[in-house]
């Protein structure tokens, strides 16, 4: 059974402050944060934990429809974009050089298309120096984001029907084959790696295998762990979030096996008490 959490997770929305600062100071050049970027992986596995809550909320109510699913992810995600469209296009419409203009003119219409992952995917590297000077960069993500919200439930009702009480060992069989997708993808096609869905699923996966409750009994209400190792445990995911930020930088091979270590840190502070 999905879980489809019931009170506001004040963790998570901490969890998701961390992840967005990382970003930031990566963005802003610090050395020191030069692998601040799996703020981006931390928050595929958040994102990926609530589509699946959200839609197991669906399934339990009468009337289900894929298209209300569906909008109402889109109320979540469309609306920033817009907000932000409304303010670069203004600003580079004075500070651009036209070329670069028309360019971010292509960046919007794949933005609203969610399909900018692979507009950026046809430009360059997410680490090349043009694509860093793009305001919407960041679209590859909501992009991959909301290509994953489209998917993954029709699979999962597909599977409901077909095989009604395997949905888990199903999504679990697909988390591993797109990790080691991403594994082969990062060391050989490291572009296509970092912006397609196929090697970015299992991050996205591995929050929708929480929500399937994979090997979490009743641990947010504390009857499962010890206090102490809940606490040891949280250490270590804090540690296997931040660790990667320093040690990591634009030529480690991303996001394949790598990215572990902030998704497993991820993880595990959403599953604990």
């Amino acid at each position: 059974m999905i879980e489809s959490p019931a009170t506001h997770r004040h963790d998570i929305d901490g969890l998701r402050a961390v992840a967005i600062l990382a970003v930031v100071l990566y963005h802003a050049g610090f050395p020191l944060f030069r692998g601040a970027f799996v703020g981006v992986d931390v928050f595929f596995v958040i994102s990926g934990y609530f589509i699946a809550a959200s839609l197991a909320a669906s399934l339990q109510k009468p009337g289900f429809s894929v298209g209300q699913f569906y909008r109402r992810r889109a109320a979540r995600i469309v609306p920033p974009l817009l907000v932000m469209t409304l303010c670069c296009v203004p600003a580079a419409h004075l500070l651009f050089l036209p070329q670069d203009y028309a360019m971010l003119g292509k960046t919007l219409i794949s933005a609203g298309a969610f399909c900018s992952n692979l507009f950026f995917y046809s430009q360059g590297g997410y680490f090349d120096a043009p694509l860093e000077g793009n305001p919407f960069l960041h679209t590859w993500f909501l992009a991959i984001q909301g290509q994953f919200s489209l998917i993954f439930p029709l699979f999962f009702i597909l599977v409901r029907r077909l095989r009604k009480g395997r949905e888990t060992p199903v999504v679990a069989l697909l988390f591993f084959a797109s990790l080691l997708a991403s594994a082969f993808m990062a060391r050989y096609a490291p572009r296509a790696a970092y912006f397609f869905l196929a090697s970015r699923g299992w991050e996205l996966l591995a929050g929708a295998l929480l929500a399937l409750r994979i090997g979490r009994g009743n641990a947010r209400d504390g009857s499962v762990l010890p206090a102490k190792l809940s606490e040891t445990l949280a250490l270590a995911a804090i540690a296997s979030i931040l660790m990667p930020i320093p040690l990591y930088t634009p030529r480690t091979p991303f996001p394949g096996l790598a990215a572990l270590p902030p998704c497993i840190g991820a993880a595990l502070l959403i599953w604990l008490p």
